[in-house]
């Protein structure tokens, strides 16, 4: 009877562990380059005199992973004014949603929106865009929070490849010979003896030669995260060393920085607009307001990097 070959071999095995550990350090890179960059996002506005019921938090999660919320005085007192999360539709002339409806834990209602042109009416509510276009900033932080994990992986394999530049390939009889010759030669020896049997011929030497390409790749890293903060308005041309910029490179970099964070900001003070219009002064509201808080992130970056030696990438 023939015995069936078993292909699984120990090299098989090992080399699956391989993949599954780089796999699951890939993925651990990722989440912290996305916890880090959505942190960031998190406390980039302060809002002033929102009602107690109201948590900014809530908010500002609500409008990295959707886009937009809508702020809404619920005529039950119990409640009172509300972050909603939900979904709208319906549009008038301007385009503009119409109704909202709610999809919140424990919670459901609809009401209609409050706009521009439209009868004040206390009973609606007012939305507030992440941006015009009332589009979430969870989908690009995963994309570049993809790219920062990568380039940490390649960066990780780069080193470990000069520890283990050569491939030696020579007889079975041989190896337990060239083992010991590369075992005298990790250990400093002066001198490595070997048999006379052994020949030059016998033996193969692959020099992998992998580039060290660290420094390059740290570059990259650190063009990536300027690309990011740059996107989100936040001035991080202080964490460049003074050579690489000139002073019209600078005031360059802060133009672009304005008008990133503008597209943030323009947004959310004209939800507050429509707010203050529609509830100022019922039942005691007061009008709020909401401020970019880029000096204040950009100071924590600076400090945080001062503190690593480098620029913060894990």
């Amino acid at each position: 009877m023939t015995r069936k070959k078993n292909f699984k071999s120990s090299s098989w095995s090992k080399g699956s562990n391989m993949t599954n550990d780089a796999q699951f350090r890939r993925r651990k890179y990722y989440n912290y380059y996305y916890d880090y960059l959505r942190s960031i996002i998190l406390q980039m506005f302060k809002w002033e005199n929102l009602p107690e019921t109201v948590d900014p938090r809530y908010m500002e999660m609500s409008l990295y992973e959707l886009g937009y919320v809508a702020l809404y005085n619920n005529p039950d007192k119990k409640y009172g004014m509300m972050c909603c999360r939900g979904a709208v539709s319906q549009l008038n002339y301007y385009n503009q949603p119409v109704d909202f409806k709610v999809a919140m834990n424990r919670y459901t209602t609809s009401f209609k929106l409050y706009n521009y042109g439209m009868t004040k009416d206390i009973n609606k509510g007012v939305l507030i865009g992440n941006n015009d276009l009332r589009k979430p900033l969870r989908t690009v932080i995963e994309l570049f929070a993809h790219e920062l994990a990568e380039l940490k992986e390649v960066t990780r394999m780069n080193i470990l490849n000069q520890r283990m530049p050569y491939i030696i390939k020579g007889s079975e009889k041989n190896m337990l010979s060239l083992r010991n010759m590369f075992q005298q030669v990790q250990s400093g020896n002066e001198a490595v003896f070997v048999d006379e049997e052994l020949q030059d011929d016998s033996v193969s030497v692959f020099n992998l030669n992998a580039p060290f390409v660290v420094p390059q790749l740290d570059t990259h890293q650190s063009h990536i995260f300027n690309e990011i903060m740059g996107f989100l308005g936040i001035n991080n041309a202080n964490t460049q060393k003074k050579e690489r910029m000139v002073t019209d490179e600078v005031n360059a970099n802060n133009s672009q920085v304005i008008n990133s964070g503008n597209v943030f900001l323009k947004s959310r003070l004209e939800g507050c607009e429509l707010y203050n219009t529609l509830y100022k002064g019922v039942d005691g509201i007061k009008e709020i307001n909401v401020i970019f808080r880029e000096e204040e992130t950009s100071n924590l970056i600076s400090q945080m990097i001062s503190t690593t030696g480098g620029d913060v990438r894990g």
